[in-house]
C-alpha cells in the first residue's frame, strides 16, 4: 500500500468542505422555506424557539451530518468521500480492505481530537504510515488508489 501524503488529503478535505457546505445550505434553505415561507424575510420572523433550533442545528446537526457524509462514503465501495475520490485516495483498514461503517464513524468522530491545535492532523508528517490521530484511533490508513 502506498500511503497518501498531506497534499492529496488536504485537497480532499477542501473539496468535501465545499460539497458539505452546499448540502447544508440546500437543507437549511429548504427547511426555512418549508416552515417559515419566504427565505428572504426569515430572519425578521424568527422567535426565540426557532432561533434556538437553528443554533442546535448548527452546533449538533451539522457535525452529525458531516460525520455521516464522510462515514457513509468511506465505508462504501468508493472507500472515500467525493473529495478523496477526486484526489485519488481512499480509506482502508490495517489489512488494506474496506473499513467498516463503525470504524469510519469512529474515525470521523475522532477528528475532533485531531483538530485540537491541529496536532492530530500534523501527525501525518511524523508517523511512519503518514497517519493522523483519527487514523490511528480507528485503525485505518489513507492510501493512494
Amino acid at each position: 500500500m502506498k500511503m497518501a501524503g498531506f497534499g492529496p488529503r488536504l485537497i480532499a478535505i477542501l473539496l468535501d468542505a465545499f460539497l458539505i457546505s452546499i448540502i447544508i445550505i440546500f437543507i437549511g434553505s429548504a427547511v426555512l422555506k418549508l416552515f417559515l415561507g419566504n427565505v428572504e424575510t426569515v430572519l425578521s420572523k424568527l422567535n426565540g424557539d426557532e432561533l434556538l433550533m437553528g443554533v442546535l442545528f448548527y452546533c449538533i446537526g451539522i457535525p452529525v451530518l458531516t460525520i455521516l457524509y464522510q462515514s457513509l462514503f468511506e465505508s462504501s465501495n468508493f472507500q472515500g468521500t467525493p473529495g478523496k475520490v477526486i484526489s485519488n485516495i481512499k480509506v482502508v483498514n490495517y489489512n488494506g480492505d474496506k473499513a467498516s461503517f463503525w470504524f469510519c464513524i469512529l474515525r470521523n468522530a475522532s477528528r475532533v481530537l485531531s483538530s485540537f491545535f491541529m496536532i492530530g492532523y500534523l501527525m501525518v508528517f511524523f508517523t511512519k504510515e503518514q497517519q493522523t490521530l483519527h487514523d490511528i484511533i480507528s485503525k485505518t490508513y489513507v492510501v493512494k488508489r
